[in-house]
């Protein structure tokens, strides 16, 4: 009985030796998964920041590329060869192909430090406020399957919190949107109450969409998603109102003519897309009157001394703070590098789940 107690004591010293050099080995990994874009960090170092998508050999799981550019470049002229999105309006589309596409991106990027084979990354992932509890575990399954150890969730409210309250001293009471590509997520944050999330199916895309329609019906030209992008992101813009006037600006890009079909250019002018981007934007507005229908006014007036913080690659859109400054009356701020600042709050969380 002695001997088998003392061989008992020294396995579980083993055992816990074994746990801790495997969680102090483990590599640290943190995912902001988009329907647009995915954005992954490896001990605290940004890896990947691409489209969520990727191409397999047909009825394989073998990944050929990952990210648009590479993406497009495999798929020309190869019939071989398929593509996926398995996250779409920030859920889980294909639980299967995800957990494809995050093994790909473990494989890829994460080197184990740890001389164990048995060592499995820690995953701090965010969780977008519109899962359902079978989305999440969804999720959660295709993290462990595709190579994850730990997983832990991170709420959006929570990466937005800890992301201003650091960039931004004194901010008790937070009023933030995280405008994606196809879903935007709206954060109410204050110091007495718990966090407030409404997720809506609007988002930077409906721009990109609205931008191909308008020149294909004014100038009779079609344009591919790449152009109309460019567009989006370099010319077109909110109107600045009374007060301001905007710098006419005018871009040309390569088009199909719709009516030969041959290859053209399309010359397009920042004003062409004024009206058009302020209907759009009069959704967005609809909705915030709403959400501050079912605010108190002791809530009301927390949130707008700091006011509105914009994140997400959606907020970049030209004169976009200064339309909602009018709009809402209230002070608006555009996060440093806001499509990146979901994945730096993710990180932040993380940095507090170590300490603790």
């Amino acid at each position: 009985m002695i001997v088998a107690a003392v061989y008992m004591n020294r396995f579980n010293k083993l055992t816990q030796q074994f746990l801790r050099k495997t969680s102090l080995d483990a590599p640290v990994v943190c995912f902001d998964l988009g329907s647009a874009h995915t954005r992954m960090t490896v001990d605290g170092k940004l890896v990947f920041f691409d489209r969520s998508c990727f191409v397999t050999k047909k009825f394989t799981d073998h990944v050929i590329a990952l990210g648009s550019n590479k993406v497009h470049t495999a798929l020309s002229g190869n019939s071989q060869l398929e593509s996926f999105c398995p996250v779409k309006q920030g859920k889980v589309a294909d639980i299967q192909k995800l957990s494809v596409f995050l093994q790909a991106l473990l494989q890829k990027y994460v080197k184990n430090s740890s001389s164990l084979p048995i060592v499995r990354p820690t995953i701090y992932c965010n969780l977008p406020s519109n899962l359902s509890k079978v989305q999440e575990e969804a999720l959660r399954k295709s993290l462990e399957h595709a190579g994850g150890g730990i997983i832990i969730f991170i709420s959006s409210s929570e990466s937005i919190h800890n992301l201003i309250r650091v960039s931004y001293k004194n901010v008790n009471n937070i009023f933030a949107i995280d405008i994606g590509a196809e879903i935007s997520n709206i954060v109410f944050l204050f110091s007495d109450s718990d966090p407030l999330e409404r997720s809506i199916v609007w988002g930077a895309d409906l721009f990109t969409h609205s931008i191909i329609e308008y020149v294909r019906d004014v100038y009779k030209v079609l344009l591919c998603n790449a152009n109309a992008e460019k567009i989006k992101h370099e010319i077109a813009s909110l109107p600045m109102g009374s007060n301001g006037k905007n710098q006419s600006l005018e871009l040309t890009v390569r088009a199909k003519d719709l009516i030969s079909n041959l290859p053209t250019t399309v010359t397009v002018q920042s004003s062409d897309f004024e009206h058009l981007f302020s209907e759009l934007l009069s959704e967005l507005i609809e909705v915030f009157e709403l959400v501050f229908s079912k605010l108190n006014s002791e809530q009301v007036e927390a949130i707008s001394e700091n006011g509105l913080f914009l994140l997400g690659g959606g907020s970049q859109l030209r004169h976009l703070d200064s339309y909602l400054i009018r709009k809402l009356r209230i002070p608006v701020t555009i996060i440093r590098h806001p499509d990146t600042a979901i994945i730096r709050g993710v990180e932040l969380a993380r940095k507090q789940y170590e300490i603790s």
